[in-house]
């Protein structure tokens, strides 16, 4: 097509009153519509559990989560205890594991149940049940620590908080070597060690550990013990923080830290987040 044949199309369209009307028309149209919006993708609301729930004779391991309502707040809100509130949370949140239709029995049972998770597994669900409540982005209000100079961070939690990936977390039991040759047999800590610990009003750290290694050392060599809370204490420091790490260590748990960069200064800024940071609107 040359210049001409062009000139000549465009004086015939702007002498053509209908052509002109439809163009307006339609730029009005666009005008009030604005920006066609971007639907954003439903979030994923199925976990895969590492190692899941042992029911039937077989581990089950697909969870299914939900968007938390306002039945559920009204519940929630009636907690006083943090630790009670995340529990409740999961029993709210979770529809299913597998075949096991967890939205169908009473909560007290599903908190039971749940807590047979272990507890990685439990932070994971909750950062689905977070995601599918209140969505992908997270904005919070940071301060650096070094220019003190207010700011603004976006998480995008399924991207900035994955789960630690550990070998082996189906094994029923695993071992540690202490110092003087005894060979202790060992399970991983479940959300119901950690209700047990929670529920002991005042007691310290180290009573904290002592709970959990009572709970969990199943046997010392080879043999059930008569006295596992007496065994624990008696266990020296070093392997007692030995045998620890080694439980947080084979946890598919979160790591909620966070380091970025600061828009000001460029120094780094460091952090940890608690659950309690997340939930908050």
């Amino acid at each position: 097509m040359t210049t001409q044949e062009i000139n000549l199309a465009d004086l015939e369209n702007e002498l053509d009153p209908n052509v002109t009307r439809q163009q307006k028309l339609a730029e009005a149209k666009a005008a009030i519509a604005g920006t066609t919006p971007l639907i954003p993708d439903p979030p994923n609301c199925v976990v895969r559990l590492p190692r899941g729930l042992y029911q039937g004779g077989s581990w089950k391991t697909e969870a299914e989560v939900r968007e938390l309502n306002g039945a559920d707040e009204e519940s929630l809100s009636r907690v006083k205890d943090a630790s009670d509130f995340f529990d409740l949370v999961l029993a709210h949140g979770v529809v299913r594991v597998d075949d096991l239709n967890l939205a169908s029995s009473p909560l007290s049972e599903r908190q039971i149940l749940l807590r047979e998770l272990l507890i990685g597994e439990r932070s994971q669900l909750l950062m689905a049940i977070l995601v599918a409540t209140y969505g992908e982005e997270k904005v919070l209000n940071i301060t650096c620590g070094t220019c003190s100079e207010d700011q603004e961070l976006t998480l995008y939690l399924s991207k900035d908080f994955k789960a630690k990936e550990v070998e082996d977390v189906a094994e029923p039991s695993f071992f540690y070597t202490t110092k003087s040759g005894d060979s202790v047999e060992y399970r991983l800590v479940t959300g119901s060690d950690q209700n047990e610990v929670l529920r002991r009003k005042g007691a310290t750290t180290a009573e904290q550990n002592s709970v959990i290694l009572s709970r969990c050392i199943t046997k010392v060599n080879g043999a059930i013990l008569p006295d596992p809370q007496g065994y624990a204490r008696r266990l020296g420091m070093k392997d007692r923080m030995a045998l620890l790490q080694q439980m947080v260590d084979r946890q598919p748990d979160l790591d909620l830290g966070v380091q970025t960069t600061c828009v000001a200064c460029g120094g780094d800024i460091v952090f940890s987040l608690g659950w309690s940071d997340l939930f908050r609107p």
